[in-house]
């Protein structure tokens, strides 16, 4: 859980860097002075303090659906 304010700007500023700006969580550990590990855990943190929402458009998703049914 995200306790500070600095704490959730690195976690802003790490999203940024990596949905937006397509770096790896080795670019974004490099340049931050983080482990990769670290990188991928605070990625994770950011989603579930909802920071970060992934959405998938499957245009597919109606014909799984029948299929399955």
């Amino acid at each position: 859980m995200v306790g500070t304010r600095t704490e959730e700007r690195l976690l802003l500023e790490i999203a940024h860097l990596y949905y937006e700006q397509n770096l790896t969580q080795n670019e974004i550990a490099g340049r931050l002075g983080l482990s990769r590990p670290k990188v991928s855990r605070l990625l994770k943190e950011a989603r579930e303090q909802g920071l970060v929402k992934v959405l998938i458009l499957d245009p597919h998703a109606d014909l799984a659906k029948l299929e399955n049914e």
